[in-house]
């Protein structure tokens, strides 16, 4: 169908109906969400992390996770504002992809990959962040927020509609050919189900199942785009020709210009279409029109910053999860025998968390009671703290490092009892003797202190061949 022939169908077409799909192309253009939708919203991606297991630590949980959604599209948002989009509006999308709306007018592809990047990618170096403070403090809160941020903000760049990573890559590659695109398409929907059903999250699953039942629109509105650009390009009137006048213009659609799509998704989708739905498909369609893919260096350049950021995510997601399964994991505790200084044999206790060495203490003849030097590890090595015990009680000074390995604070006692404390403060040093302390650290010290002297747990009597390991 040419120009000529699209224009009589158009002639021909009921003029109250086109008037109505005209008004709702003006109502899709300037309507507001309001602030009951973006609750509603806010509402089923809870339920939705709810359902995969995010949320059972209760409230702050769903803190969490609403300061990283938050995050995540105020990085869309932002890079709509920067870039020109036009009806800027953030509202909540549950679990997935852009809680922004806009218009993308005379915004190039590579434009529209960068705000699709800058919601997902800012939110990872942001928990990679927290996750180094985390490792620093030993704080649960970091490390929820941490893990929030890296694993929600991966997990939107998977190759999947209507996640971001699935968006980009459609955008960057796949829109070159409606082919590639429609393969591209079952093939992540297909993925999406597996990952589902089989993962127990039937609700990506049942999307999944939606987006490749309907694959087929995409495929019709990418061949419609295709096929009408030569037939626009052939008219003469001015009010035909969006080049010059849309892609400048911040009112209306075109008249004419909606007149050609409609009558083109009339004949190629369906004819029952409803005035909004109409609306819809003609925005796409011109908005597909409009948009080319970028050159070469900026789709190098993109899909590097896709795969980078991607693989980041998941080596910054690993090294969190085996850090806490470290950290969490049970001691184990053996007695091992070693050469003294002057060459006789003594005994100690060292203490394994995952194979990794926590803490060695030396022991008493008898190996029953703490006595000599102690040393504390941390998780990659580095001593944090050393002191020295006598016949099972503290003594002497006590030196605990920060994560350079600077001293933060040294505690002296005396046969178990704590003598006096010492700690920076504004790079000054402060010294307090215990009478001095507040109640609640005088409290602590006295209930350790309390009690008979510390050693290993140990059976009443040590076998030198099952419960020695000699070093």
């Amino acid at each position: 169908m040419d120009v000529e022939e699209n224009t009589v169908a158009a002639e021909n077409q009921e003029p109250e109906k086109f008037e109505e799909i005209l008004q709702a192309l003006e109502k899709q253009r300037t309507q507001k969400k309001n602030w009951v939708t973006n609750v509603i919203f806010l509402l089923i991606s809870i339920m939705i992390f709810f359902q995969a297991g995010l949320l059972e630590g209760g409230p702050l949980d769903i803190m969490i996770i609403i300061v990283v959604i938050l995050v995540h599209e105020a990085g869309h948002f932002m890079g709509m504002k920067l870039f020109g989009y036009r009806n800027v509006q953030m509202f909540f999308i549950p679990f997935f992809g852009a809680a922004v709306s806009g218009e993308s007018r005379d915004v190039s592809t590579s434009k529209k990959a960068l705000v699709t990047l800058m919601g997902p990618v800012p939110g990872i170096f942001i928990g990679i962040v927290l996750g180094i403070v985390c490792t620093i403090n030993n704080s649960p809160v970091y490390f929820q927020f941490a893990l929030m941020f890296i694993f929600l903000n991966a997990f939107n760049l998977l190759p999947f509609f209507p996640l971001d990573g699935g968006r980009l890559l459609q955008e960057v590659l796949f829109s070159r050919n409606r082919y590639f695109e429609i393969v591209f398409r079952i093939l992540a929907a297909l993925m999406l189900m597996a990952i589902g059903f089989l993962g127990g999250l039937w609700v990506l699953g049942i999307l999944g199942v939606i987006n490749l039942f309907t694959v087929g629109i995409p495929f019709k509105v990418a061949r419609i785009s295709q096929e009408i650009q030569p037939q626009l390009a052939q008219s003469v009137n001015d009010d035909i020709q969006p080049c010059q006048s849309e892609t400048t213009d911040d009112g209306p659609f075109p008249t004419e210009t909606a007149r050609i799509i409609a009558c083109n998704v009339y004949e190629s989708i369906s004819n029952k279409l409803k005035p909004n739905e109409m609306a819809g498909y003609i925005r796409q369609i011109w908005e597909r029109i409009q948009t080319k893919p970028p050159g070469i260096g900026a789709t190098l350049g993109l899909l590097t910053v896709y795969l980078f950021s991607f693989l980041l995510a998941l080596v910054f997601l690993f090294g969190l999860v085996a850090d806490e399964y470290i950290k969490n994991s049970p001691l184990e505790k053996r007695i091992v025998a070693y050469h003294k200084p002057d060459g006789q044999m003594g005994l100690k206790e060292e203490a394994y968390k995952s194979d990794t060495l926590h803490l060695k203490t030396e022991l008493s003849e008898d190996g029953r009671l703490y006595h000599g030097r102690t040393v504390k590890y941390d998780r990659v090595g580095n001593i944090t703290c050393e002191g020295c015990w006598s016949r099972g009680y503290r003594d002497e000074d006590w030196v605990y490092y920060d994560w350079l390995g600077d001293i933060e604070r040294i505690e002296t006692f005396d046969r178990g009892k704590l003598v006096q404390c010492r700690w920076k403060e504004n790079d000054q040093w402060i010294n307090k003797a215990f009478d001095d302390l507040p109640p609640d650290q005088k409290a602590d010290y006295l209930e350790y202190s309390a009690g008979p002297p510390r050693g290993p747990e140990l059976p009443s009597k040590i076998s030198d061949a099952n419960d020695i390991t000699t070093h």
